[in-house]
């Protein structure tokens, strides 16, 4: 009996810390994924992210509603790469990154943009055309998702 009641404490206990542990804003999860070789620290890139991309909190919302509860926002941060994607030649270092549904069995692609190695620049990526946008242009075009 006794080793019942430990086992039930233990596990509520873990089950505590994993909920403790998630990244829950406003009901609606968003998780951050590193697939960089390069440490980020998460939690500043992702502010960095959403103070930037102020979009990526509504998908999050949309998704966790419209899923109720069964899907979230999945961000994944890319090894870096060198580009030019200003059309100078400063050929900065920028991370690639994935914002998507996430399921239990799969992912569903919304969005790509690209940031810079020093958190200055943002890029939306246009995967149909293999485009590259300042986010105001994106904003400002037919492709951006006004709905949410």
């Amino acid at each position: 009996m006794k080793k019942k009641i430990l086992t039930t404490i233990i596990f509520f206990s873990l089950f505590l810390i994993l909920l403790s542990t998630r990244n829950i804003q406003d009901s609606h999860q968003i998780y951050l994924e590193n697939c960089s070789s390069k440490m980020i620290k998460g939690d500043v890139f992702q502010s960095f992210l959403l103070r930037n991309i102020p979009e990526i909190n509504n998908y999050a919302k949309y998704i966790w509603n419209k899923s109720k509860g069964e899907a979230c926002l999945y961000i994944q941060v890319h090894e870096i790469v060198e580009m030019d994607i200003s059309n100078k030649v400063d050929n900065k270092r920028y991370y690639p990154i994935y914002v998507g549904e996430k399921w239990e069995n799969h992912n569903v692609n919304w969005e790509w943009f690209y940031v810079s190695e020093d958190m200055d620049v943002v890029y939306w990526y246009d995967v149909v055309e293999g485009e590259i946008y300042e986010l105001e242009i994106w904003r400002n075009s037919s492709k951006y998702k006004r709905t949410l």
